[in-house]
């Protein structure tokens, strides 16, 4: 990963529907000191170093709908939860499976975004999670059900 000290050139963009997980070197939040905009939303801050949102002089920015859970500070907005002792979220991010693990109110309740927001990683149609995948109740349907073909040209002695 890599870290970014300086992001007073970045403008007019949208942060939505992402994981942002285990940063521990820097600010994880979005810091603008010009006059540009931004709109965050539906986002999963989980256990990370720090970070919130400054605005500049002027500009139109949105942050509303985002979760912080495990998180160093707790940027106010519309509809964000800030939660200290929340629970692991994750099926397993150790291992790179950042899907959610159960429902949550700490990860549910998001703000419905239109194209290209209304799907997930997964292809699953978005209902109410925040971040990079919508939770799935049951058990994950197997990878890869068609069975090994047999080996051809294989003689035994």
């Amino acid at each position: 990963m890599q870290y970014v000290s300086d992001l007073r050139h970045c403008n007019n963009f949208t942060l939505a529907q992402n994981t942002i997980i285990n940063v521990s070197r820097g600010p994880t939040g979005i810091n603008n000191e010009n006059t540009g905009s931004y709109t965050v939303q539906n986002n999963l801050w989980y256990s990370n170093w720090g970070g919130g949102f400054n605005r500049g002089s002027a500009g139109t920015y949105v942050q509303d709908h985002n979760s912080f859970l495990r998180h160093g500070s707790c940027p106010t907005g519309t509809a964000n939860i800030c939660d200290t002792s929340a629970p692991n979220p994750f099926v397993n991010w150790q291992g790179g499976n950042f899907n959610l693990a159960s429902e949550n109110n700490d990860w549910n309740n998001r703000v419905a975004l239109g194209d290209p927001y209304t799907i997930d990683l997964n292809g699953t149609v978005r209902t109410t999670d925040r971040g990079a995948y919508e939770y799935i109740s049951g058990a994950p349907p197997p990878s890869d059900t068609t069975p090994p073909s047999a080996p051809s040209g294989v003689s035994v002695q």
